[in-house]
């Protein structure tokens, strides 16, 4: 079956700088080190700071480390 927005942008799941740090459980600080390092995706709108949340679930994907079984 083919995708319905297939050919189409994405919407973005976008959120104030206020709601993103509750959704990646950081602080104020290690959320602009995240934009500024380019691990979060980050747009101005009318002023605004919108973050991606899906750019945070990417980042935490990538950060994950395997648990290591003890033997």
């Amino acid at each position: 079956m083919r995708d319905v927005m297939e050919g189409r942008p994405r919407s973005l799941r976008l959120a104030t700088v206020k709601e993103a740090r509750a959704y990646a459980k950081l602080g104020n600080t290690k959320l602009y080190e995240k934009i500024n390092d380019g691990s979060i995706t980050a747009y101005k709108r009318e002023g605004k700071t919108l973050v991606c949340l899906d750019s945070i679930d990417a980042m935490n994907e990538r950060e994950l480390v395997p648990w290591k079984t003890r033997r």
